[in-house]
């Protein structure tokens, strides 16, 4: 079996889909979300491509019973009773009863991170990191695995950075929108009751207009009738002069 972890991971969830201890016919899509991925990023996976993830190493760890050892270093079996069926991809055997490696020797003269100050010696740092990882004890693997998490919590945090600003770039935009929306609103107010004021303006105008065309229409009326009498003698008086007789001395003085 070769020394890669990335191939190791990959005969892991292959071996995990078909064998029927572990979790035979299990569909991709469920297997992701046990191991805390996705089906795309699981294929990549199977495909010995992607950048792996402690949280899915860990996952496979967990709730298979792998071997981190075997994971990380080739080391033991892959499981328990994988050397029986799977002897080609197992390292040594490993003897009962020999004693836990202990941790890696720490230099005397490096010491953590100042409270005061916060500084950290990077170099100093990864040179400790290399010396746990190359140990090839558990600590390796926990140190590994902490890497891996801590990273992706950094990867998260840059990511909820940029979330947030996102949020707060929406929120900003929400807010002079309602503040237009607001100043809008405003102006229709004092639009509409502008509208409303000329409205009732208008309404006693047109009341006023009524009562005066009443008044006209009472007063043609009284002047109709009055026109209506004064025909009625007019036609009186013509009625009369034609019907009255006139004396006779008077025509004669008038033929004079």
């Amino acid at each position: 079996m070769s020394s890669n972890l990335t191939e190791r991971v990959a005969w892991a969830i292959e071996t995990i889909k078909a064998d029927r201890d572990l979790d035979e016919g299990i569909t991709d899509i469920k297997l992701a979300k046990i191991l805390g991925t996705n089906k795309d990023t699981l294929a990549a996976y199977r495909n010995k491509k992607g950048l792996l993830k402690g949280e899915v190493i860990e996952r496979i760890v967990e709730h298979y019973h792998f071997n981190p050892m075997w994971l990380f270093h080739g080391e033991g079996e892959p499981f328990p009773g994988a050397r029986q069926k799977y002897p080609e991809v197992c390292g040594p055997p490993e003897q009962s009863g020999s004693p836990v490696p202990e941790p890696p020797t720490v230099p005397r003269t490096i010491s953590a991170p100042s409270a005061e100050t916060g500084e950290i010696s990077i170099g100093d740092d990864v040179t400790l990191a290399i010396q746990v990882l190359s140990s090839g004890t558990p600590y390796a693997t926990a140190l590994h695995l902490n890497i891996r998490s801590f990273a992706d919590a950094v990867a998260d945090r840059g990511r909820i950075a940029h979330v947030e600003q996102m949020q707060a770039e929406m929120e900003a935009k929400s807010r002079s929108f309602e503040e237009r929306m607001q100043s809008m609103m405003t102006a229709m107010k004092e639009e509409i009751a502008g509208l409303n004021s000329e409205i009732v303006t208008l309404r006693e105008e047109n009341a006023g207009l009524k009562a005066e065309i009443k008044v006209l229409r009472e007063e043609n009326t009284a002047l109709k009738e009055e026109i209506g009498i004064l025909r009625k003698e007019n036609a009186y008086l013509k009625e009369k002069l034609t019907k009255s007789d006139w004396p006779a001395g008077a025509a004669g003085e008038g033929a004079a």
